[in-house]
């Protein structure tokens, strides 16, 4: 029979390990979240910028025409920048080394974009 003192413990460092692998699921959980978004998003702008650069072709005479096409790719910029960030912070997040932030690696697809703004 073990000890009142060994019992609590034991009991207490199994609550710990417990409550670390909670936060780390709830990160993984969160980290999925974040990746999933991120892909929806850049399948988003990705369709949406290759019908604008056809309907840019279709109006290059089009003076008014390209002039609204062209403020509809810069809100699609605008919009992959705040993609990127978003990647960003997930990629920020499986690096870091902190207990409740130690995650597994997500596969998070990059496509063409590269870099953050």
């Amino acid at each position: 029979m073990t000890s009142p003192k060994i019992e609590i413990i034991t009991c207490a460092t199994l609550m710990i390990e417990t409550e670390s692998i909670r936060l780390e699921t709830e990160t993984a959980k969160k980290a999925i979240e974040v990746s999933d978004c991120f892909s929806r998003e850049y399948s988003f702008i990705d369709t949406h910028m290759s019908m604008l650069a056809d309907q840019i072709e279709e109006h290059a005479d089009d003076p008014e025409a390209i002039e609204i096409l062209e403020a509809s790719r810069a809100k699609l910029v605008a919009r992959a920048k705040k993609a990127l960030t978003m990647l960003n912070a997930i990629e920020q997040l499986l690096h870091d080394d902190t207990p409740r932030a130690k995650v597994y690696h997500l596969p998070v697809r990059r496509k063409g974009i590269q870099e953050a703004p």
